[in-house]
C-alpha cells in the first residue's frame, strides 16, 4: 500500500513538472485592448510632499492572470520618484479575463500611468491619445530676461544635515512672464520644495513668438551649498558665508574683454589633460542620453577658468561641466602673444547595453552662432500641425509575426524633424514591441516641409501615432 502511494505521488509530481514546462508564455495583448477589459482601477496615492509635484508617465510591463489579476509588474520607463506609486496602484487593478477561443488565458501588456502636476496629482492610466500640446521650449535658460528673482530659503533640516546639491526644475512661463508652474526634474527631496517655492515667484520678460506673446517652457537649476562643503556652483563660483543658494546656471559666459573665440577644431589639439565625465546614475537609470555643448573659457596659462552651459539635457550638463573645468591646455598664442580664449566643447552621452558611454564627436569647425534671446532653437508642435507639413508618407509594413499572432494596436512615437524637414530622431513612447520596429522604420523615411519661425526654418518636436489593425 505504501509503495503504491509513493508511486502515485511520484507520477503526480512528474506530470505537474511536465505541465509547467509546457505551459505557454502569456499572450501579448495591446494596451488599448486591455483597457476595455479593466473593471477595477486604483489611482496612485498623492505625493506625501505636497510642494513636490513631478509630472510625467510611468510605463510598466504587466502580466495578467487567467482570472484578471495582476500577477507581476516590470518597470519600463518613467521618473524614479513616480515608479513606486504607479506599481503600488496598478498591482491592485482587476480585469475581465482575456479569452482566446472562449478559454481564459494569461496575457502580457503594457500599462501607462500619467502623473499630472495639477493639485490632485493622483495620477491616472491613459493611452497615447492623451498626450497634450505643449508650449515652445526656451532651450537656453533666459538669464537676461529675468526681471525679478527670489532666492530660495535654505531648509533648516537640510542645513543641519549638511545636504547640498542642485535642484533642476521645468518651468512654465505665461504670457505675462509669470511662473505658473514649476516641476521637479531632479534634486534632493529636502531641497526641492524650497527651490520650487522661490522660482514660482520669479518674473520674466514675456516671450515673443511671431510678434505675439505666448507661454513658454524652460529649465532652471538652483544650487544649494554650505560653507566648508564642496563647491557645487556649476559655473565655477563657489559661495562662501554661512550657507547660501546660487541661482540658475548661466546660459553663456558674461562679456569679457580680450577673449579670443576659437573653434574647437583649433583648441582640441592643444589639450594636454582630460578628465572624463562620470555618467550620472539617475540619468543612466532613466536611459537619458544626448549631446551636451558647453562654453569653456581658458586663461593664458591653459587652465579652464569658467564653464558655461550652451545646450543639453539638465541631468547630463552638471557632469559634463564638472569634468571640463578640470581640463588643461597648452596656452593659446596669437601674433606672439598669449591670449585667453573661449571655445565650445561637445560631449556625447549614450547608453549601450545598460552602460553609460561618453565620447567626443568630431570637433566643431566653426563656433555655433548663439540664438537670439526669446527665439527657441526648437519648438514642440501638435501632431495635427506636423501632419499638415507632411509631403511624403511611407506606410509601415505589417510584421508577419504580429499578423500571425493577431497583434493589433497603436504605436506612439516622439519625432524630431530637422530644419530640412527630415526625421532626424525617433523614440518609442508606447506600443507593442512586435509592432514598434515597423512603425519606426516607416516614419524615419517621412519627409516634411520645413517649419518656419520668423521666416527661418527651425527644428520641431512632435508625436506620430501609427495604428495597426487587421481586417475582420
Amino acid at each position: 500500500m505504501i509503495r503504491c502511494l509513493f508511486v502515485f505521488c511520484l507520477l503526480s509530481c512528474l506530470v505537474s513538472v511536465a505541465m509547467a514546462q509546457d505551459s505557454p508564455e502569456p499572450y501579448r495583448v495591446p494596451e488599448d485592448t486591455m483597457q476595455r477589459l479593466l473593471i477595477h482601477k486604483v489611482n496612485p496615492a498623492p505625493e506625501r510632499e505636497p510642494n513636490v509635484r513631478i509630472a510625467g508617465a510611468v510605463v510598466l510591463k504587466a502580466v495578467i492572470s487567467k482570472t484578471g489579476e495582476v500577477e507581476s509588474l516590470e518597470f519600463i520607463s518613467g521618473h524614479p520618484m513616480l515608479v513606486a506609486r504607479a506599481i503600488e496602484a496598478v498591482k491592485q487593478w482587476k480585469y475581465r479575463p482575456y479569452e482566446l477561443n472562449g478559454i481564459p488565458v494569461s496575457v502580457q501588456t503594457t500599462v501607462r500611468v500619467e502623473f499630472s502636476n495639477e493639485s490632485g496629482d493622483s495620477g491616472s492610466a491613459s493611452g497615447p491619445e492623451t498626450a497634450r500640446h505643449r508650449p515652445p521650449v526656451w532651450e537656453k535658460e533666459p538669464q537676461a530676461h529675468i526681471v525679478k528673482r527670489v532666492p530660495p530659503v535654505y531648509p533648516p533640516l537640510a542645513r543641519q544635515a549638511r545636504i547640498q546639491g542642485t535642484v533642476v526644475l521645468q518651468v512654465l512661463i505665461d504670457k505675462e512672464g509669470n511662473v505658473t508652474n514649476a516641476q521637479l526634474i531632479s534634486g534632493h527631496p529636502m531641497l526641492a520644495p524650497a527651490a520650487i517655492e522661490a522660482v514660482k515667484q520669479w518674473k520674466y520678460v514675456p516671450f515673443d513668438l511671431n510678434g505675439e506673446t505666448v507661454e513658454v517652457e524652460t529649465t532652471v537649476q538652483v544650487n544649494f551649498t554650505l560653507a566648508g562643503g564642496p563647491p557645487t556652483g556649476i559655473d565655477g563660483d563657489a559661495p562662501g558665508g554661512s550657507g547660501g543658494v546660487i541661482g540658475s546656471v548661466p546660459a553663456g559666459p558674461p562679456p569679457a574683454l580680450g577673449v579670443e573665440h576659437v573653434p574647437e577644431s583649433v583648441i582640441r589639439p592643444l589639450r594636454i589633460n582630460k578628465i572624463d565625465p562620470v555618467y550620472p546614475a539617475e540619468a543612466l537609470q532613466q536611459g537619458v542620453q544626448g549631446t551636451v555643448l558647453v562654453n569653456a573659457r581658458i586663461d593664458v596659462e591653459g587652465k579652464v577658468e569658467g564653464v558655461f552651459r550652451v545646450s543639453g539635457h539638465p541631468m547630463l550638463l552638471a557632469a559634463a561641466m564638472e569634468a571640463v573645468k578640470q581640463w588643461k591646455y597648452i596656452p593659446y598664442e596669437k601674433n606672439g602673444k598669449l591670449m585667453p580664449v573661449a571655445t565650445v566643447v561637445q560631449l556625447m552621452f549614450s547608453v549601450e547595453n545598460g552602460e553609460g558611454v561618453i565620447s567626443e564627436p568630431d570637433p566643431i569647425v566653426q563656433e555655433p552662432i548663439a540664438p537670439r534671446m526669446g527665439v527657441p532653437q526648437r519648438v514642440r508642435v501638435s501632431s495635427g500641425v506636423s501632419s499638415g507639413l507632411l509631403i511624403r508618407k511611407v506606410q509601415p509594413i505589417y510584421p508577419p509575426e504580429a499578423r500571425e499572432e493577431h497583434i493589433q494596436g497603436k504605436v506612439l512615437l516622439h519625432v524630431n524633424i530637422d530644419k530640412e524637414g527630415n526625421v532626424s530622431n525617433l523614440e518609442l513612447i508606447s506600443g507593442d514591441s512586435a509592432l514598434a520596429p515597423a512603425a519606426i522604420d516607416a516614419v524615419k523615411q517621412w519627409k516634411y516641409r520645413p517649419y518656419l519661425l520668423n521666416g527661418e526654418a527651425i527644428e520641431v518636436d512632435t508625436q506620430v501615432l501609427i495604428n495597426f489593425t487587421l481586417a475582420q
